[in-house]
């Protein structure tokens, strides 16, 4: 099946985009918003225009729960005259349309629905205005769930930058990153990306790498997971996040004793709004149990409690 894009315009109206190259880590790259200076600024063309871009390459996309996270190679950036990307989306119905521009190799597109597959495509555009080839089509379909969740850095979306362990599939879990209940928050700087816990929680200071958030009777011989939190090893101190390793967090109950969660970090990179990181989740809810399965997954049918109420959660006075 053929799939006709629409064309962006192309001509004197089209300014020259201006960006800054802030930030280039050697970390996969995810979208960062495009900047326009308030007057227009055009670049010279050449006398005889180069070929246009090649398609670029390497689409992958993570489905999230209500978004789609999409990255790519970055080869096209050494190009000469390169400028941005274009990215574009068919929906269900099979009505193709752009969605962005982003001058790195990432994108998170917000607007879509669980259960609803989309397909993305890209096109590389040079500072003359041409537009590339288009890349293959590559579908997602987003899904309720504690598997993919995201967070902003404190640096670029201070809103959305705090995470507390949710109580229900009804409680949003993401939070300013001030709030005095996050259970963390993410900062990010010249030297990583890093878990900074909340007000009483402590983080086990020895992340485990592993292969899943939770190894099921189906999974491979050798995966690896956290079923029980550690007995100890736990500080109030910021630790470094790295893809494929999880982290043990307890928070305390006011009571003396602590509820333990989970995180497994499994991208990251930067978004239009920002640096961002993609994780897993898992939480016990009865304080003092260290099972970090989850009670519906649980073996052992004591361990299965009933939600738990979260007014019990109080950081220590």
């Amino acid at each position: 099946m053929m799939h006709i894009l629409p064309m962006r315009p192309v001509g004197p109206e089209r300014r020259a985009r201006v960006r800054s190259a802030l930030l280039l880590l050697a970390l996969p790259l995810v979208g960062v918003t495009a900047c326009y200076d308030d007057g227009p600024t055009y670049v010279q063309a050449p006398a005889a225009l180069p070929a246009p871009l090649p398609a670029p390459a390497g689409l992958e996309t993570v489905a999230l729960d209500g978004a789609v996270w999409l990255s790519w190679s970055d080869a096209l950036r050494s190009r000469s005259g390169f400028s941005h990307y274009q990215v574009f989306l068919q929906d269900a119905q099979g009505t193709v349309r752009w969605i962005g521009d982003t001058d790195v190799p990432g994108f998170l597109d917000l607007l879509v629905e669980n259960g609803v597959t989309v397909a993305y495509a890209l096109r590389a555009v040079d500072q003359w205005g041409q537009e590339g080839a288009t890349g293959p089509w590559v579908s997602a379909t987003p899904r309720p769930d504690f598997h993919g969740e995201w967070i902003f850095a404190w640096e670029d979306v201070p809103a959305k930058s705090g995470f507390r362990f949710p109580d229900s599939d009804q409680t949003d879990p993401i939070l300013h990153g001030s709030d005095p209940q996050r259970d963390f928050r993410m900062e990010v700087d010249a030297a990583g990306w890093w878990l900074v816990p909340g007000p009483g929680v402590q983080v086990h200071q020895a992340p485990v790498a592993t292969t899943a958030l939770r190894c099921g009777p189906a999974a491979d011989p050798g995966c690896t997971d956290i079923a029980r939190a550690p007995a100890s090893g736990y500080a109030a101190a910021d630790l470094e996040l790295i893809p494929g390793f999880s982290y043990v967090l307890r928070m305390p109950d006011g009571q003396g004793r602590w509820y333990y969660g989970v995180i497994r970090i499994t991208h990251l990179g930067f978004a239009r709004e920002g640096a961002i990181a993609l994780f897993d989740w898992a939480f016990q809810r009865q304080p003092g149990n260290p099972s970090l399965l989850p009670p519906s997954a649980h073996p052992d049918p004591a361990l299965a409690y009933p939600p738990w109420s979260r007014s019990l959660r109080q950081s220590p006075t």
